[in-house]
C-alpha cells in the first residue's frame, strides 16, 4: 500500500498572551507527505512488516513567536538620577521590557546589544516572521506472530524511528531579534521499541493493548507508554 498525506490547518493559532498557550494542529503548515506500507504473510511465526513516510511543508506560513529582542535605551535628560525617583524615567518603558517603567537610568547611561531573554517562548515581544517546518520521516520495522498463546491472538514486536530536520525562518531582522532561538532544539530523532497485542473475539470485536518504550533519541522525551483499547465495529 502507498499513497499521498495531505494536512491543510484549520486549527486555531497559539496565543502570544501567554506564556507556552496550548497550540492545536500542525502550527499553522500545509503539509505533503509520502507513505508505504507493507506486510509479508509467511508462517505463523515469521510475518515481516515495514511502514515509511517522510512528509514536508509546501509553502513558509506567516507565524507570531514570542522572541528575544534586541534592547536600546539611554537617559540622556541630564539630571542626576536617584533609585528612589522615578519620575525621570524616560528612557524606559513598559514596551522596553516588562516593568522597565520601574528601572531608572542614571544619567548617561544606557542599554545597548542586550536582549530581554535568551529563551524562546519566555521573550517579551512577539515577532511577525514565516517559519517552514523541517522535513519529518518516520520508518517502522517489526514482526507480527499469529495465533500467539490463543487461537485468535496476534502480537507484533517492532522498532519505528523518527527523524525531523531543523526548522528555517526568513522575513525577520536578525540585527534586531536573536534568531537563533528560532531554529534551537527543533531538530528531532526518537527510537523507540514496542510491542502490540491484539484478541479478535469475533468480526467486529477486538481488544488491543501494548507498550512502547523511547529509549534514545534528541530534543525528545525518554517516555514509557501502555495502552488498553476495546474496539467494536458495527
Amino acid at each position: 500500500m502507498t499513497g499521498l498525506r495531505l494536512v491543510i490547518p484549520t486549527a486555531g493559532r497559539q496565543a502570544q498572551n501567554k506564556l507556552w498557550g496550548p497550540e492545536l494542529g500542525n502550527g499553522g503548515f500545509f503539509e505533503l507527505g509520502w507513505f508505504m506500507n507493507t506486510i509479508y504473510s509467511y508462517k505463523s511465526y515469521f510475518n515481516p512488516h515495514f511502514f515509511s513516510q517522510i512528509s514536508g511543508t509546501l509553502l513558509e506560513a506567516r507565524v507570531k513567536r514570542r522572541i528575544p529582542k534586541k534592547l536600546s535605551a539611554v537617559n540622556d535628560t541630564n539630571i542626576n538620577a536617584s533609585f528612589l525617583d522615578l519620575s525621570n524615567n524616560d528612557a524606559l518603558t513598559s514596551d522596553t521590557f516588562v516593568f522597565g517603567e520601574r528601572v531608572l537610568l542614571f544619567d548617561g547611561a544606557k542599554i545597548d546589544g542586550r536582549y530581554d531573554s535568551t529563551h524562546r517562548g519566555l521573550a517579551d515581544n512577539v515577532a511577525d516572521f514565516k517559519l517552514r517546518k523541517g522535513i519529518e520521516s518516520v520508518f517502522r520495522v517489526g514482526n507480527i506472530f499469529e495465533k500467539f498463546v490463543l487461537r485468535r491472538a496476534f502480537m507484533d514486536l517492532y522498532y519505528e524511528g523518527y527523524f525531523k530536520w531543523e526548522d528555517d525562518f526568513s522575513d525577520l531582522d536578525e540585527e534586531l531579534w536573536l534568531t537563533d532561538v528560532i531554529e534551537e532544539n527543533t531538530q528531532r530523532v526518537a527510537h523507540k521499541v514496542g510491542l502490540e497485542f491484539n484478541y479478535q473475539f469475533d468480526c467486529g470485536t477486538r481488544l488491543k493493548t501494548g507498550m512502547e518504550y523511547v529509549f534514545a533519541g534528541v530534543n525528545t522525551p525518554k517516555t514509557f507508554t501502555a495502552t488498553l483499547n476495546l474496539n467494536y465495529s458495527f
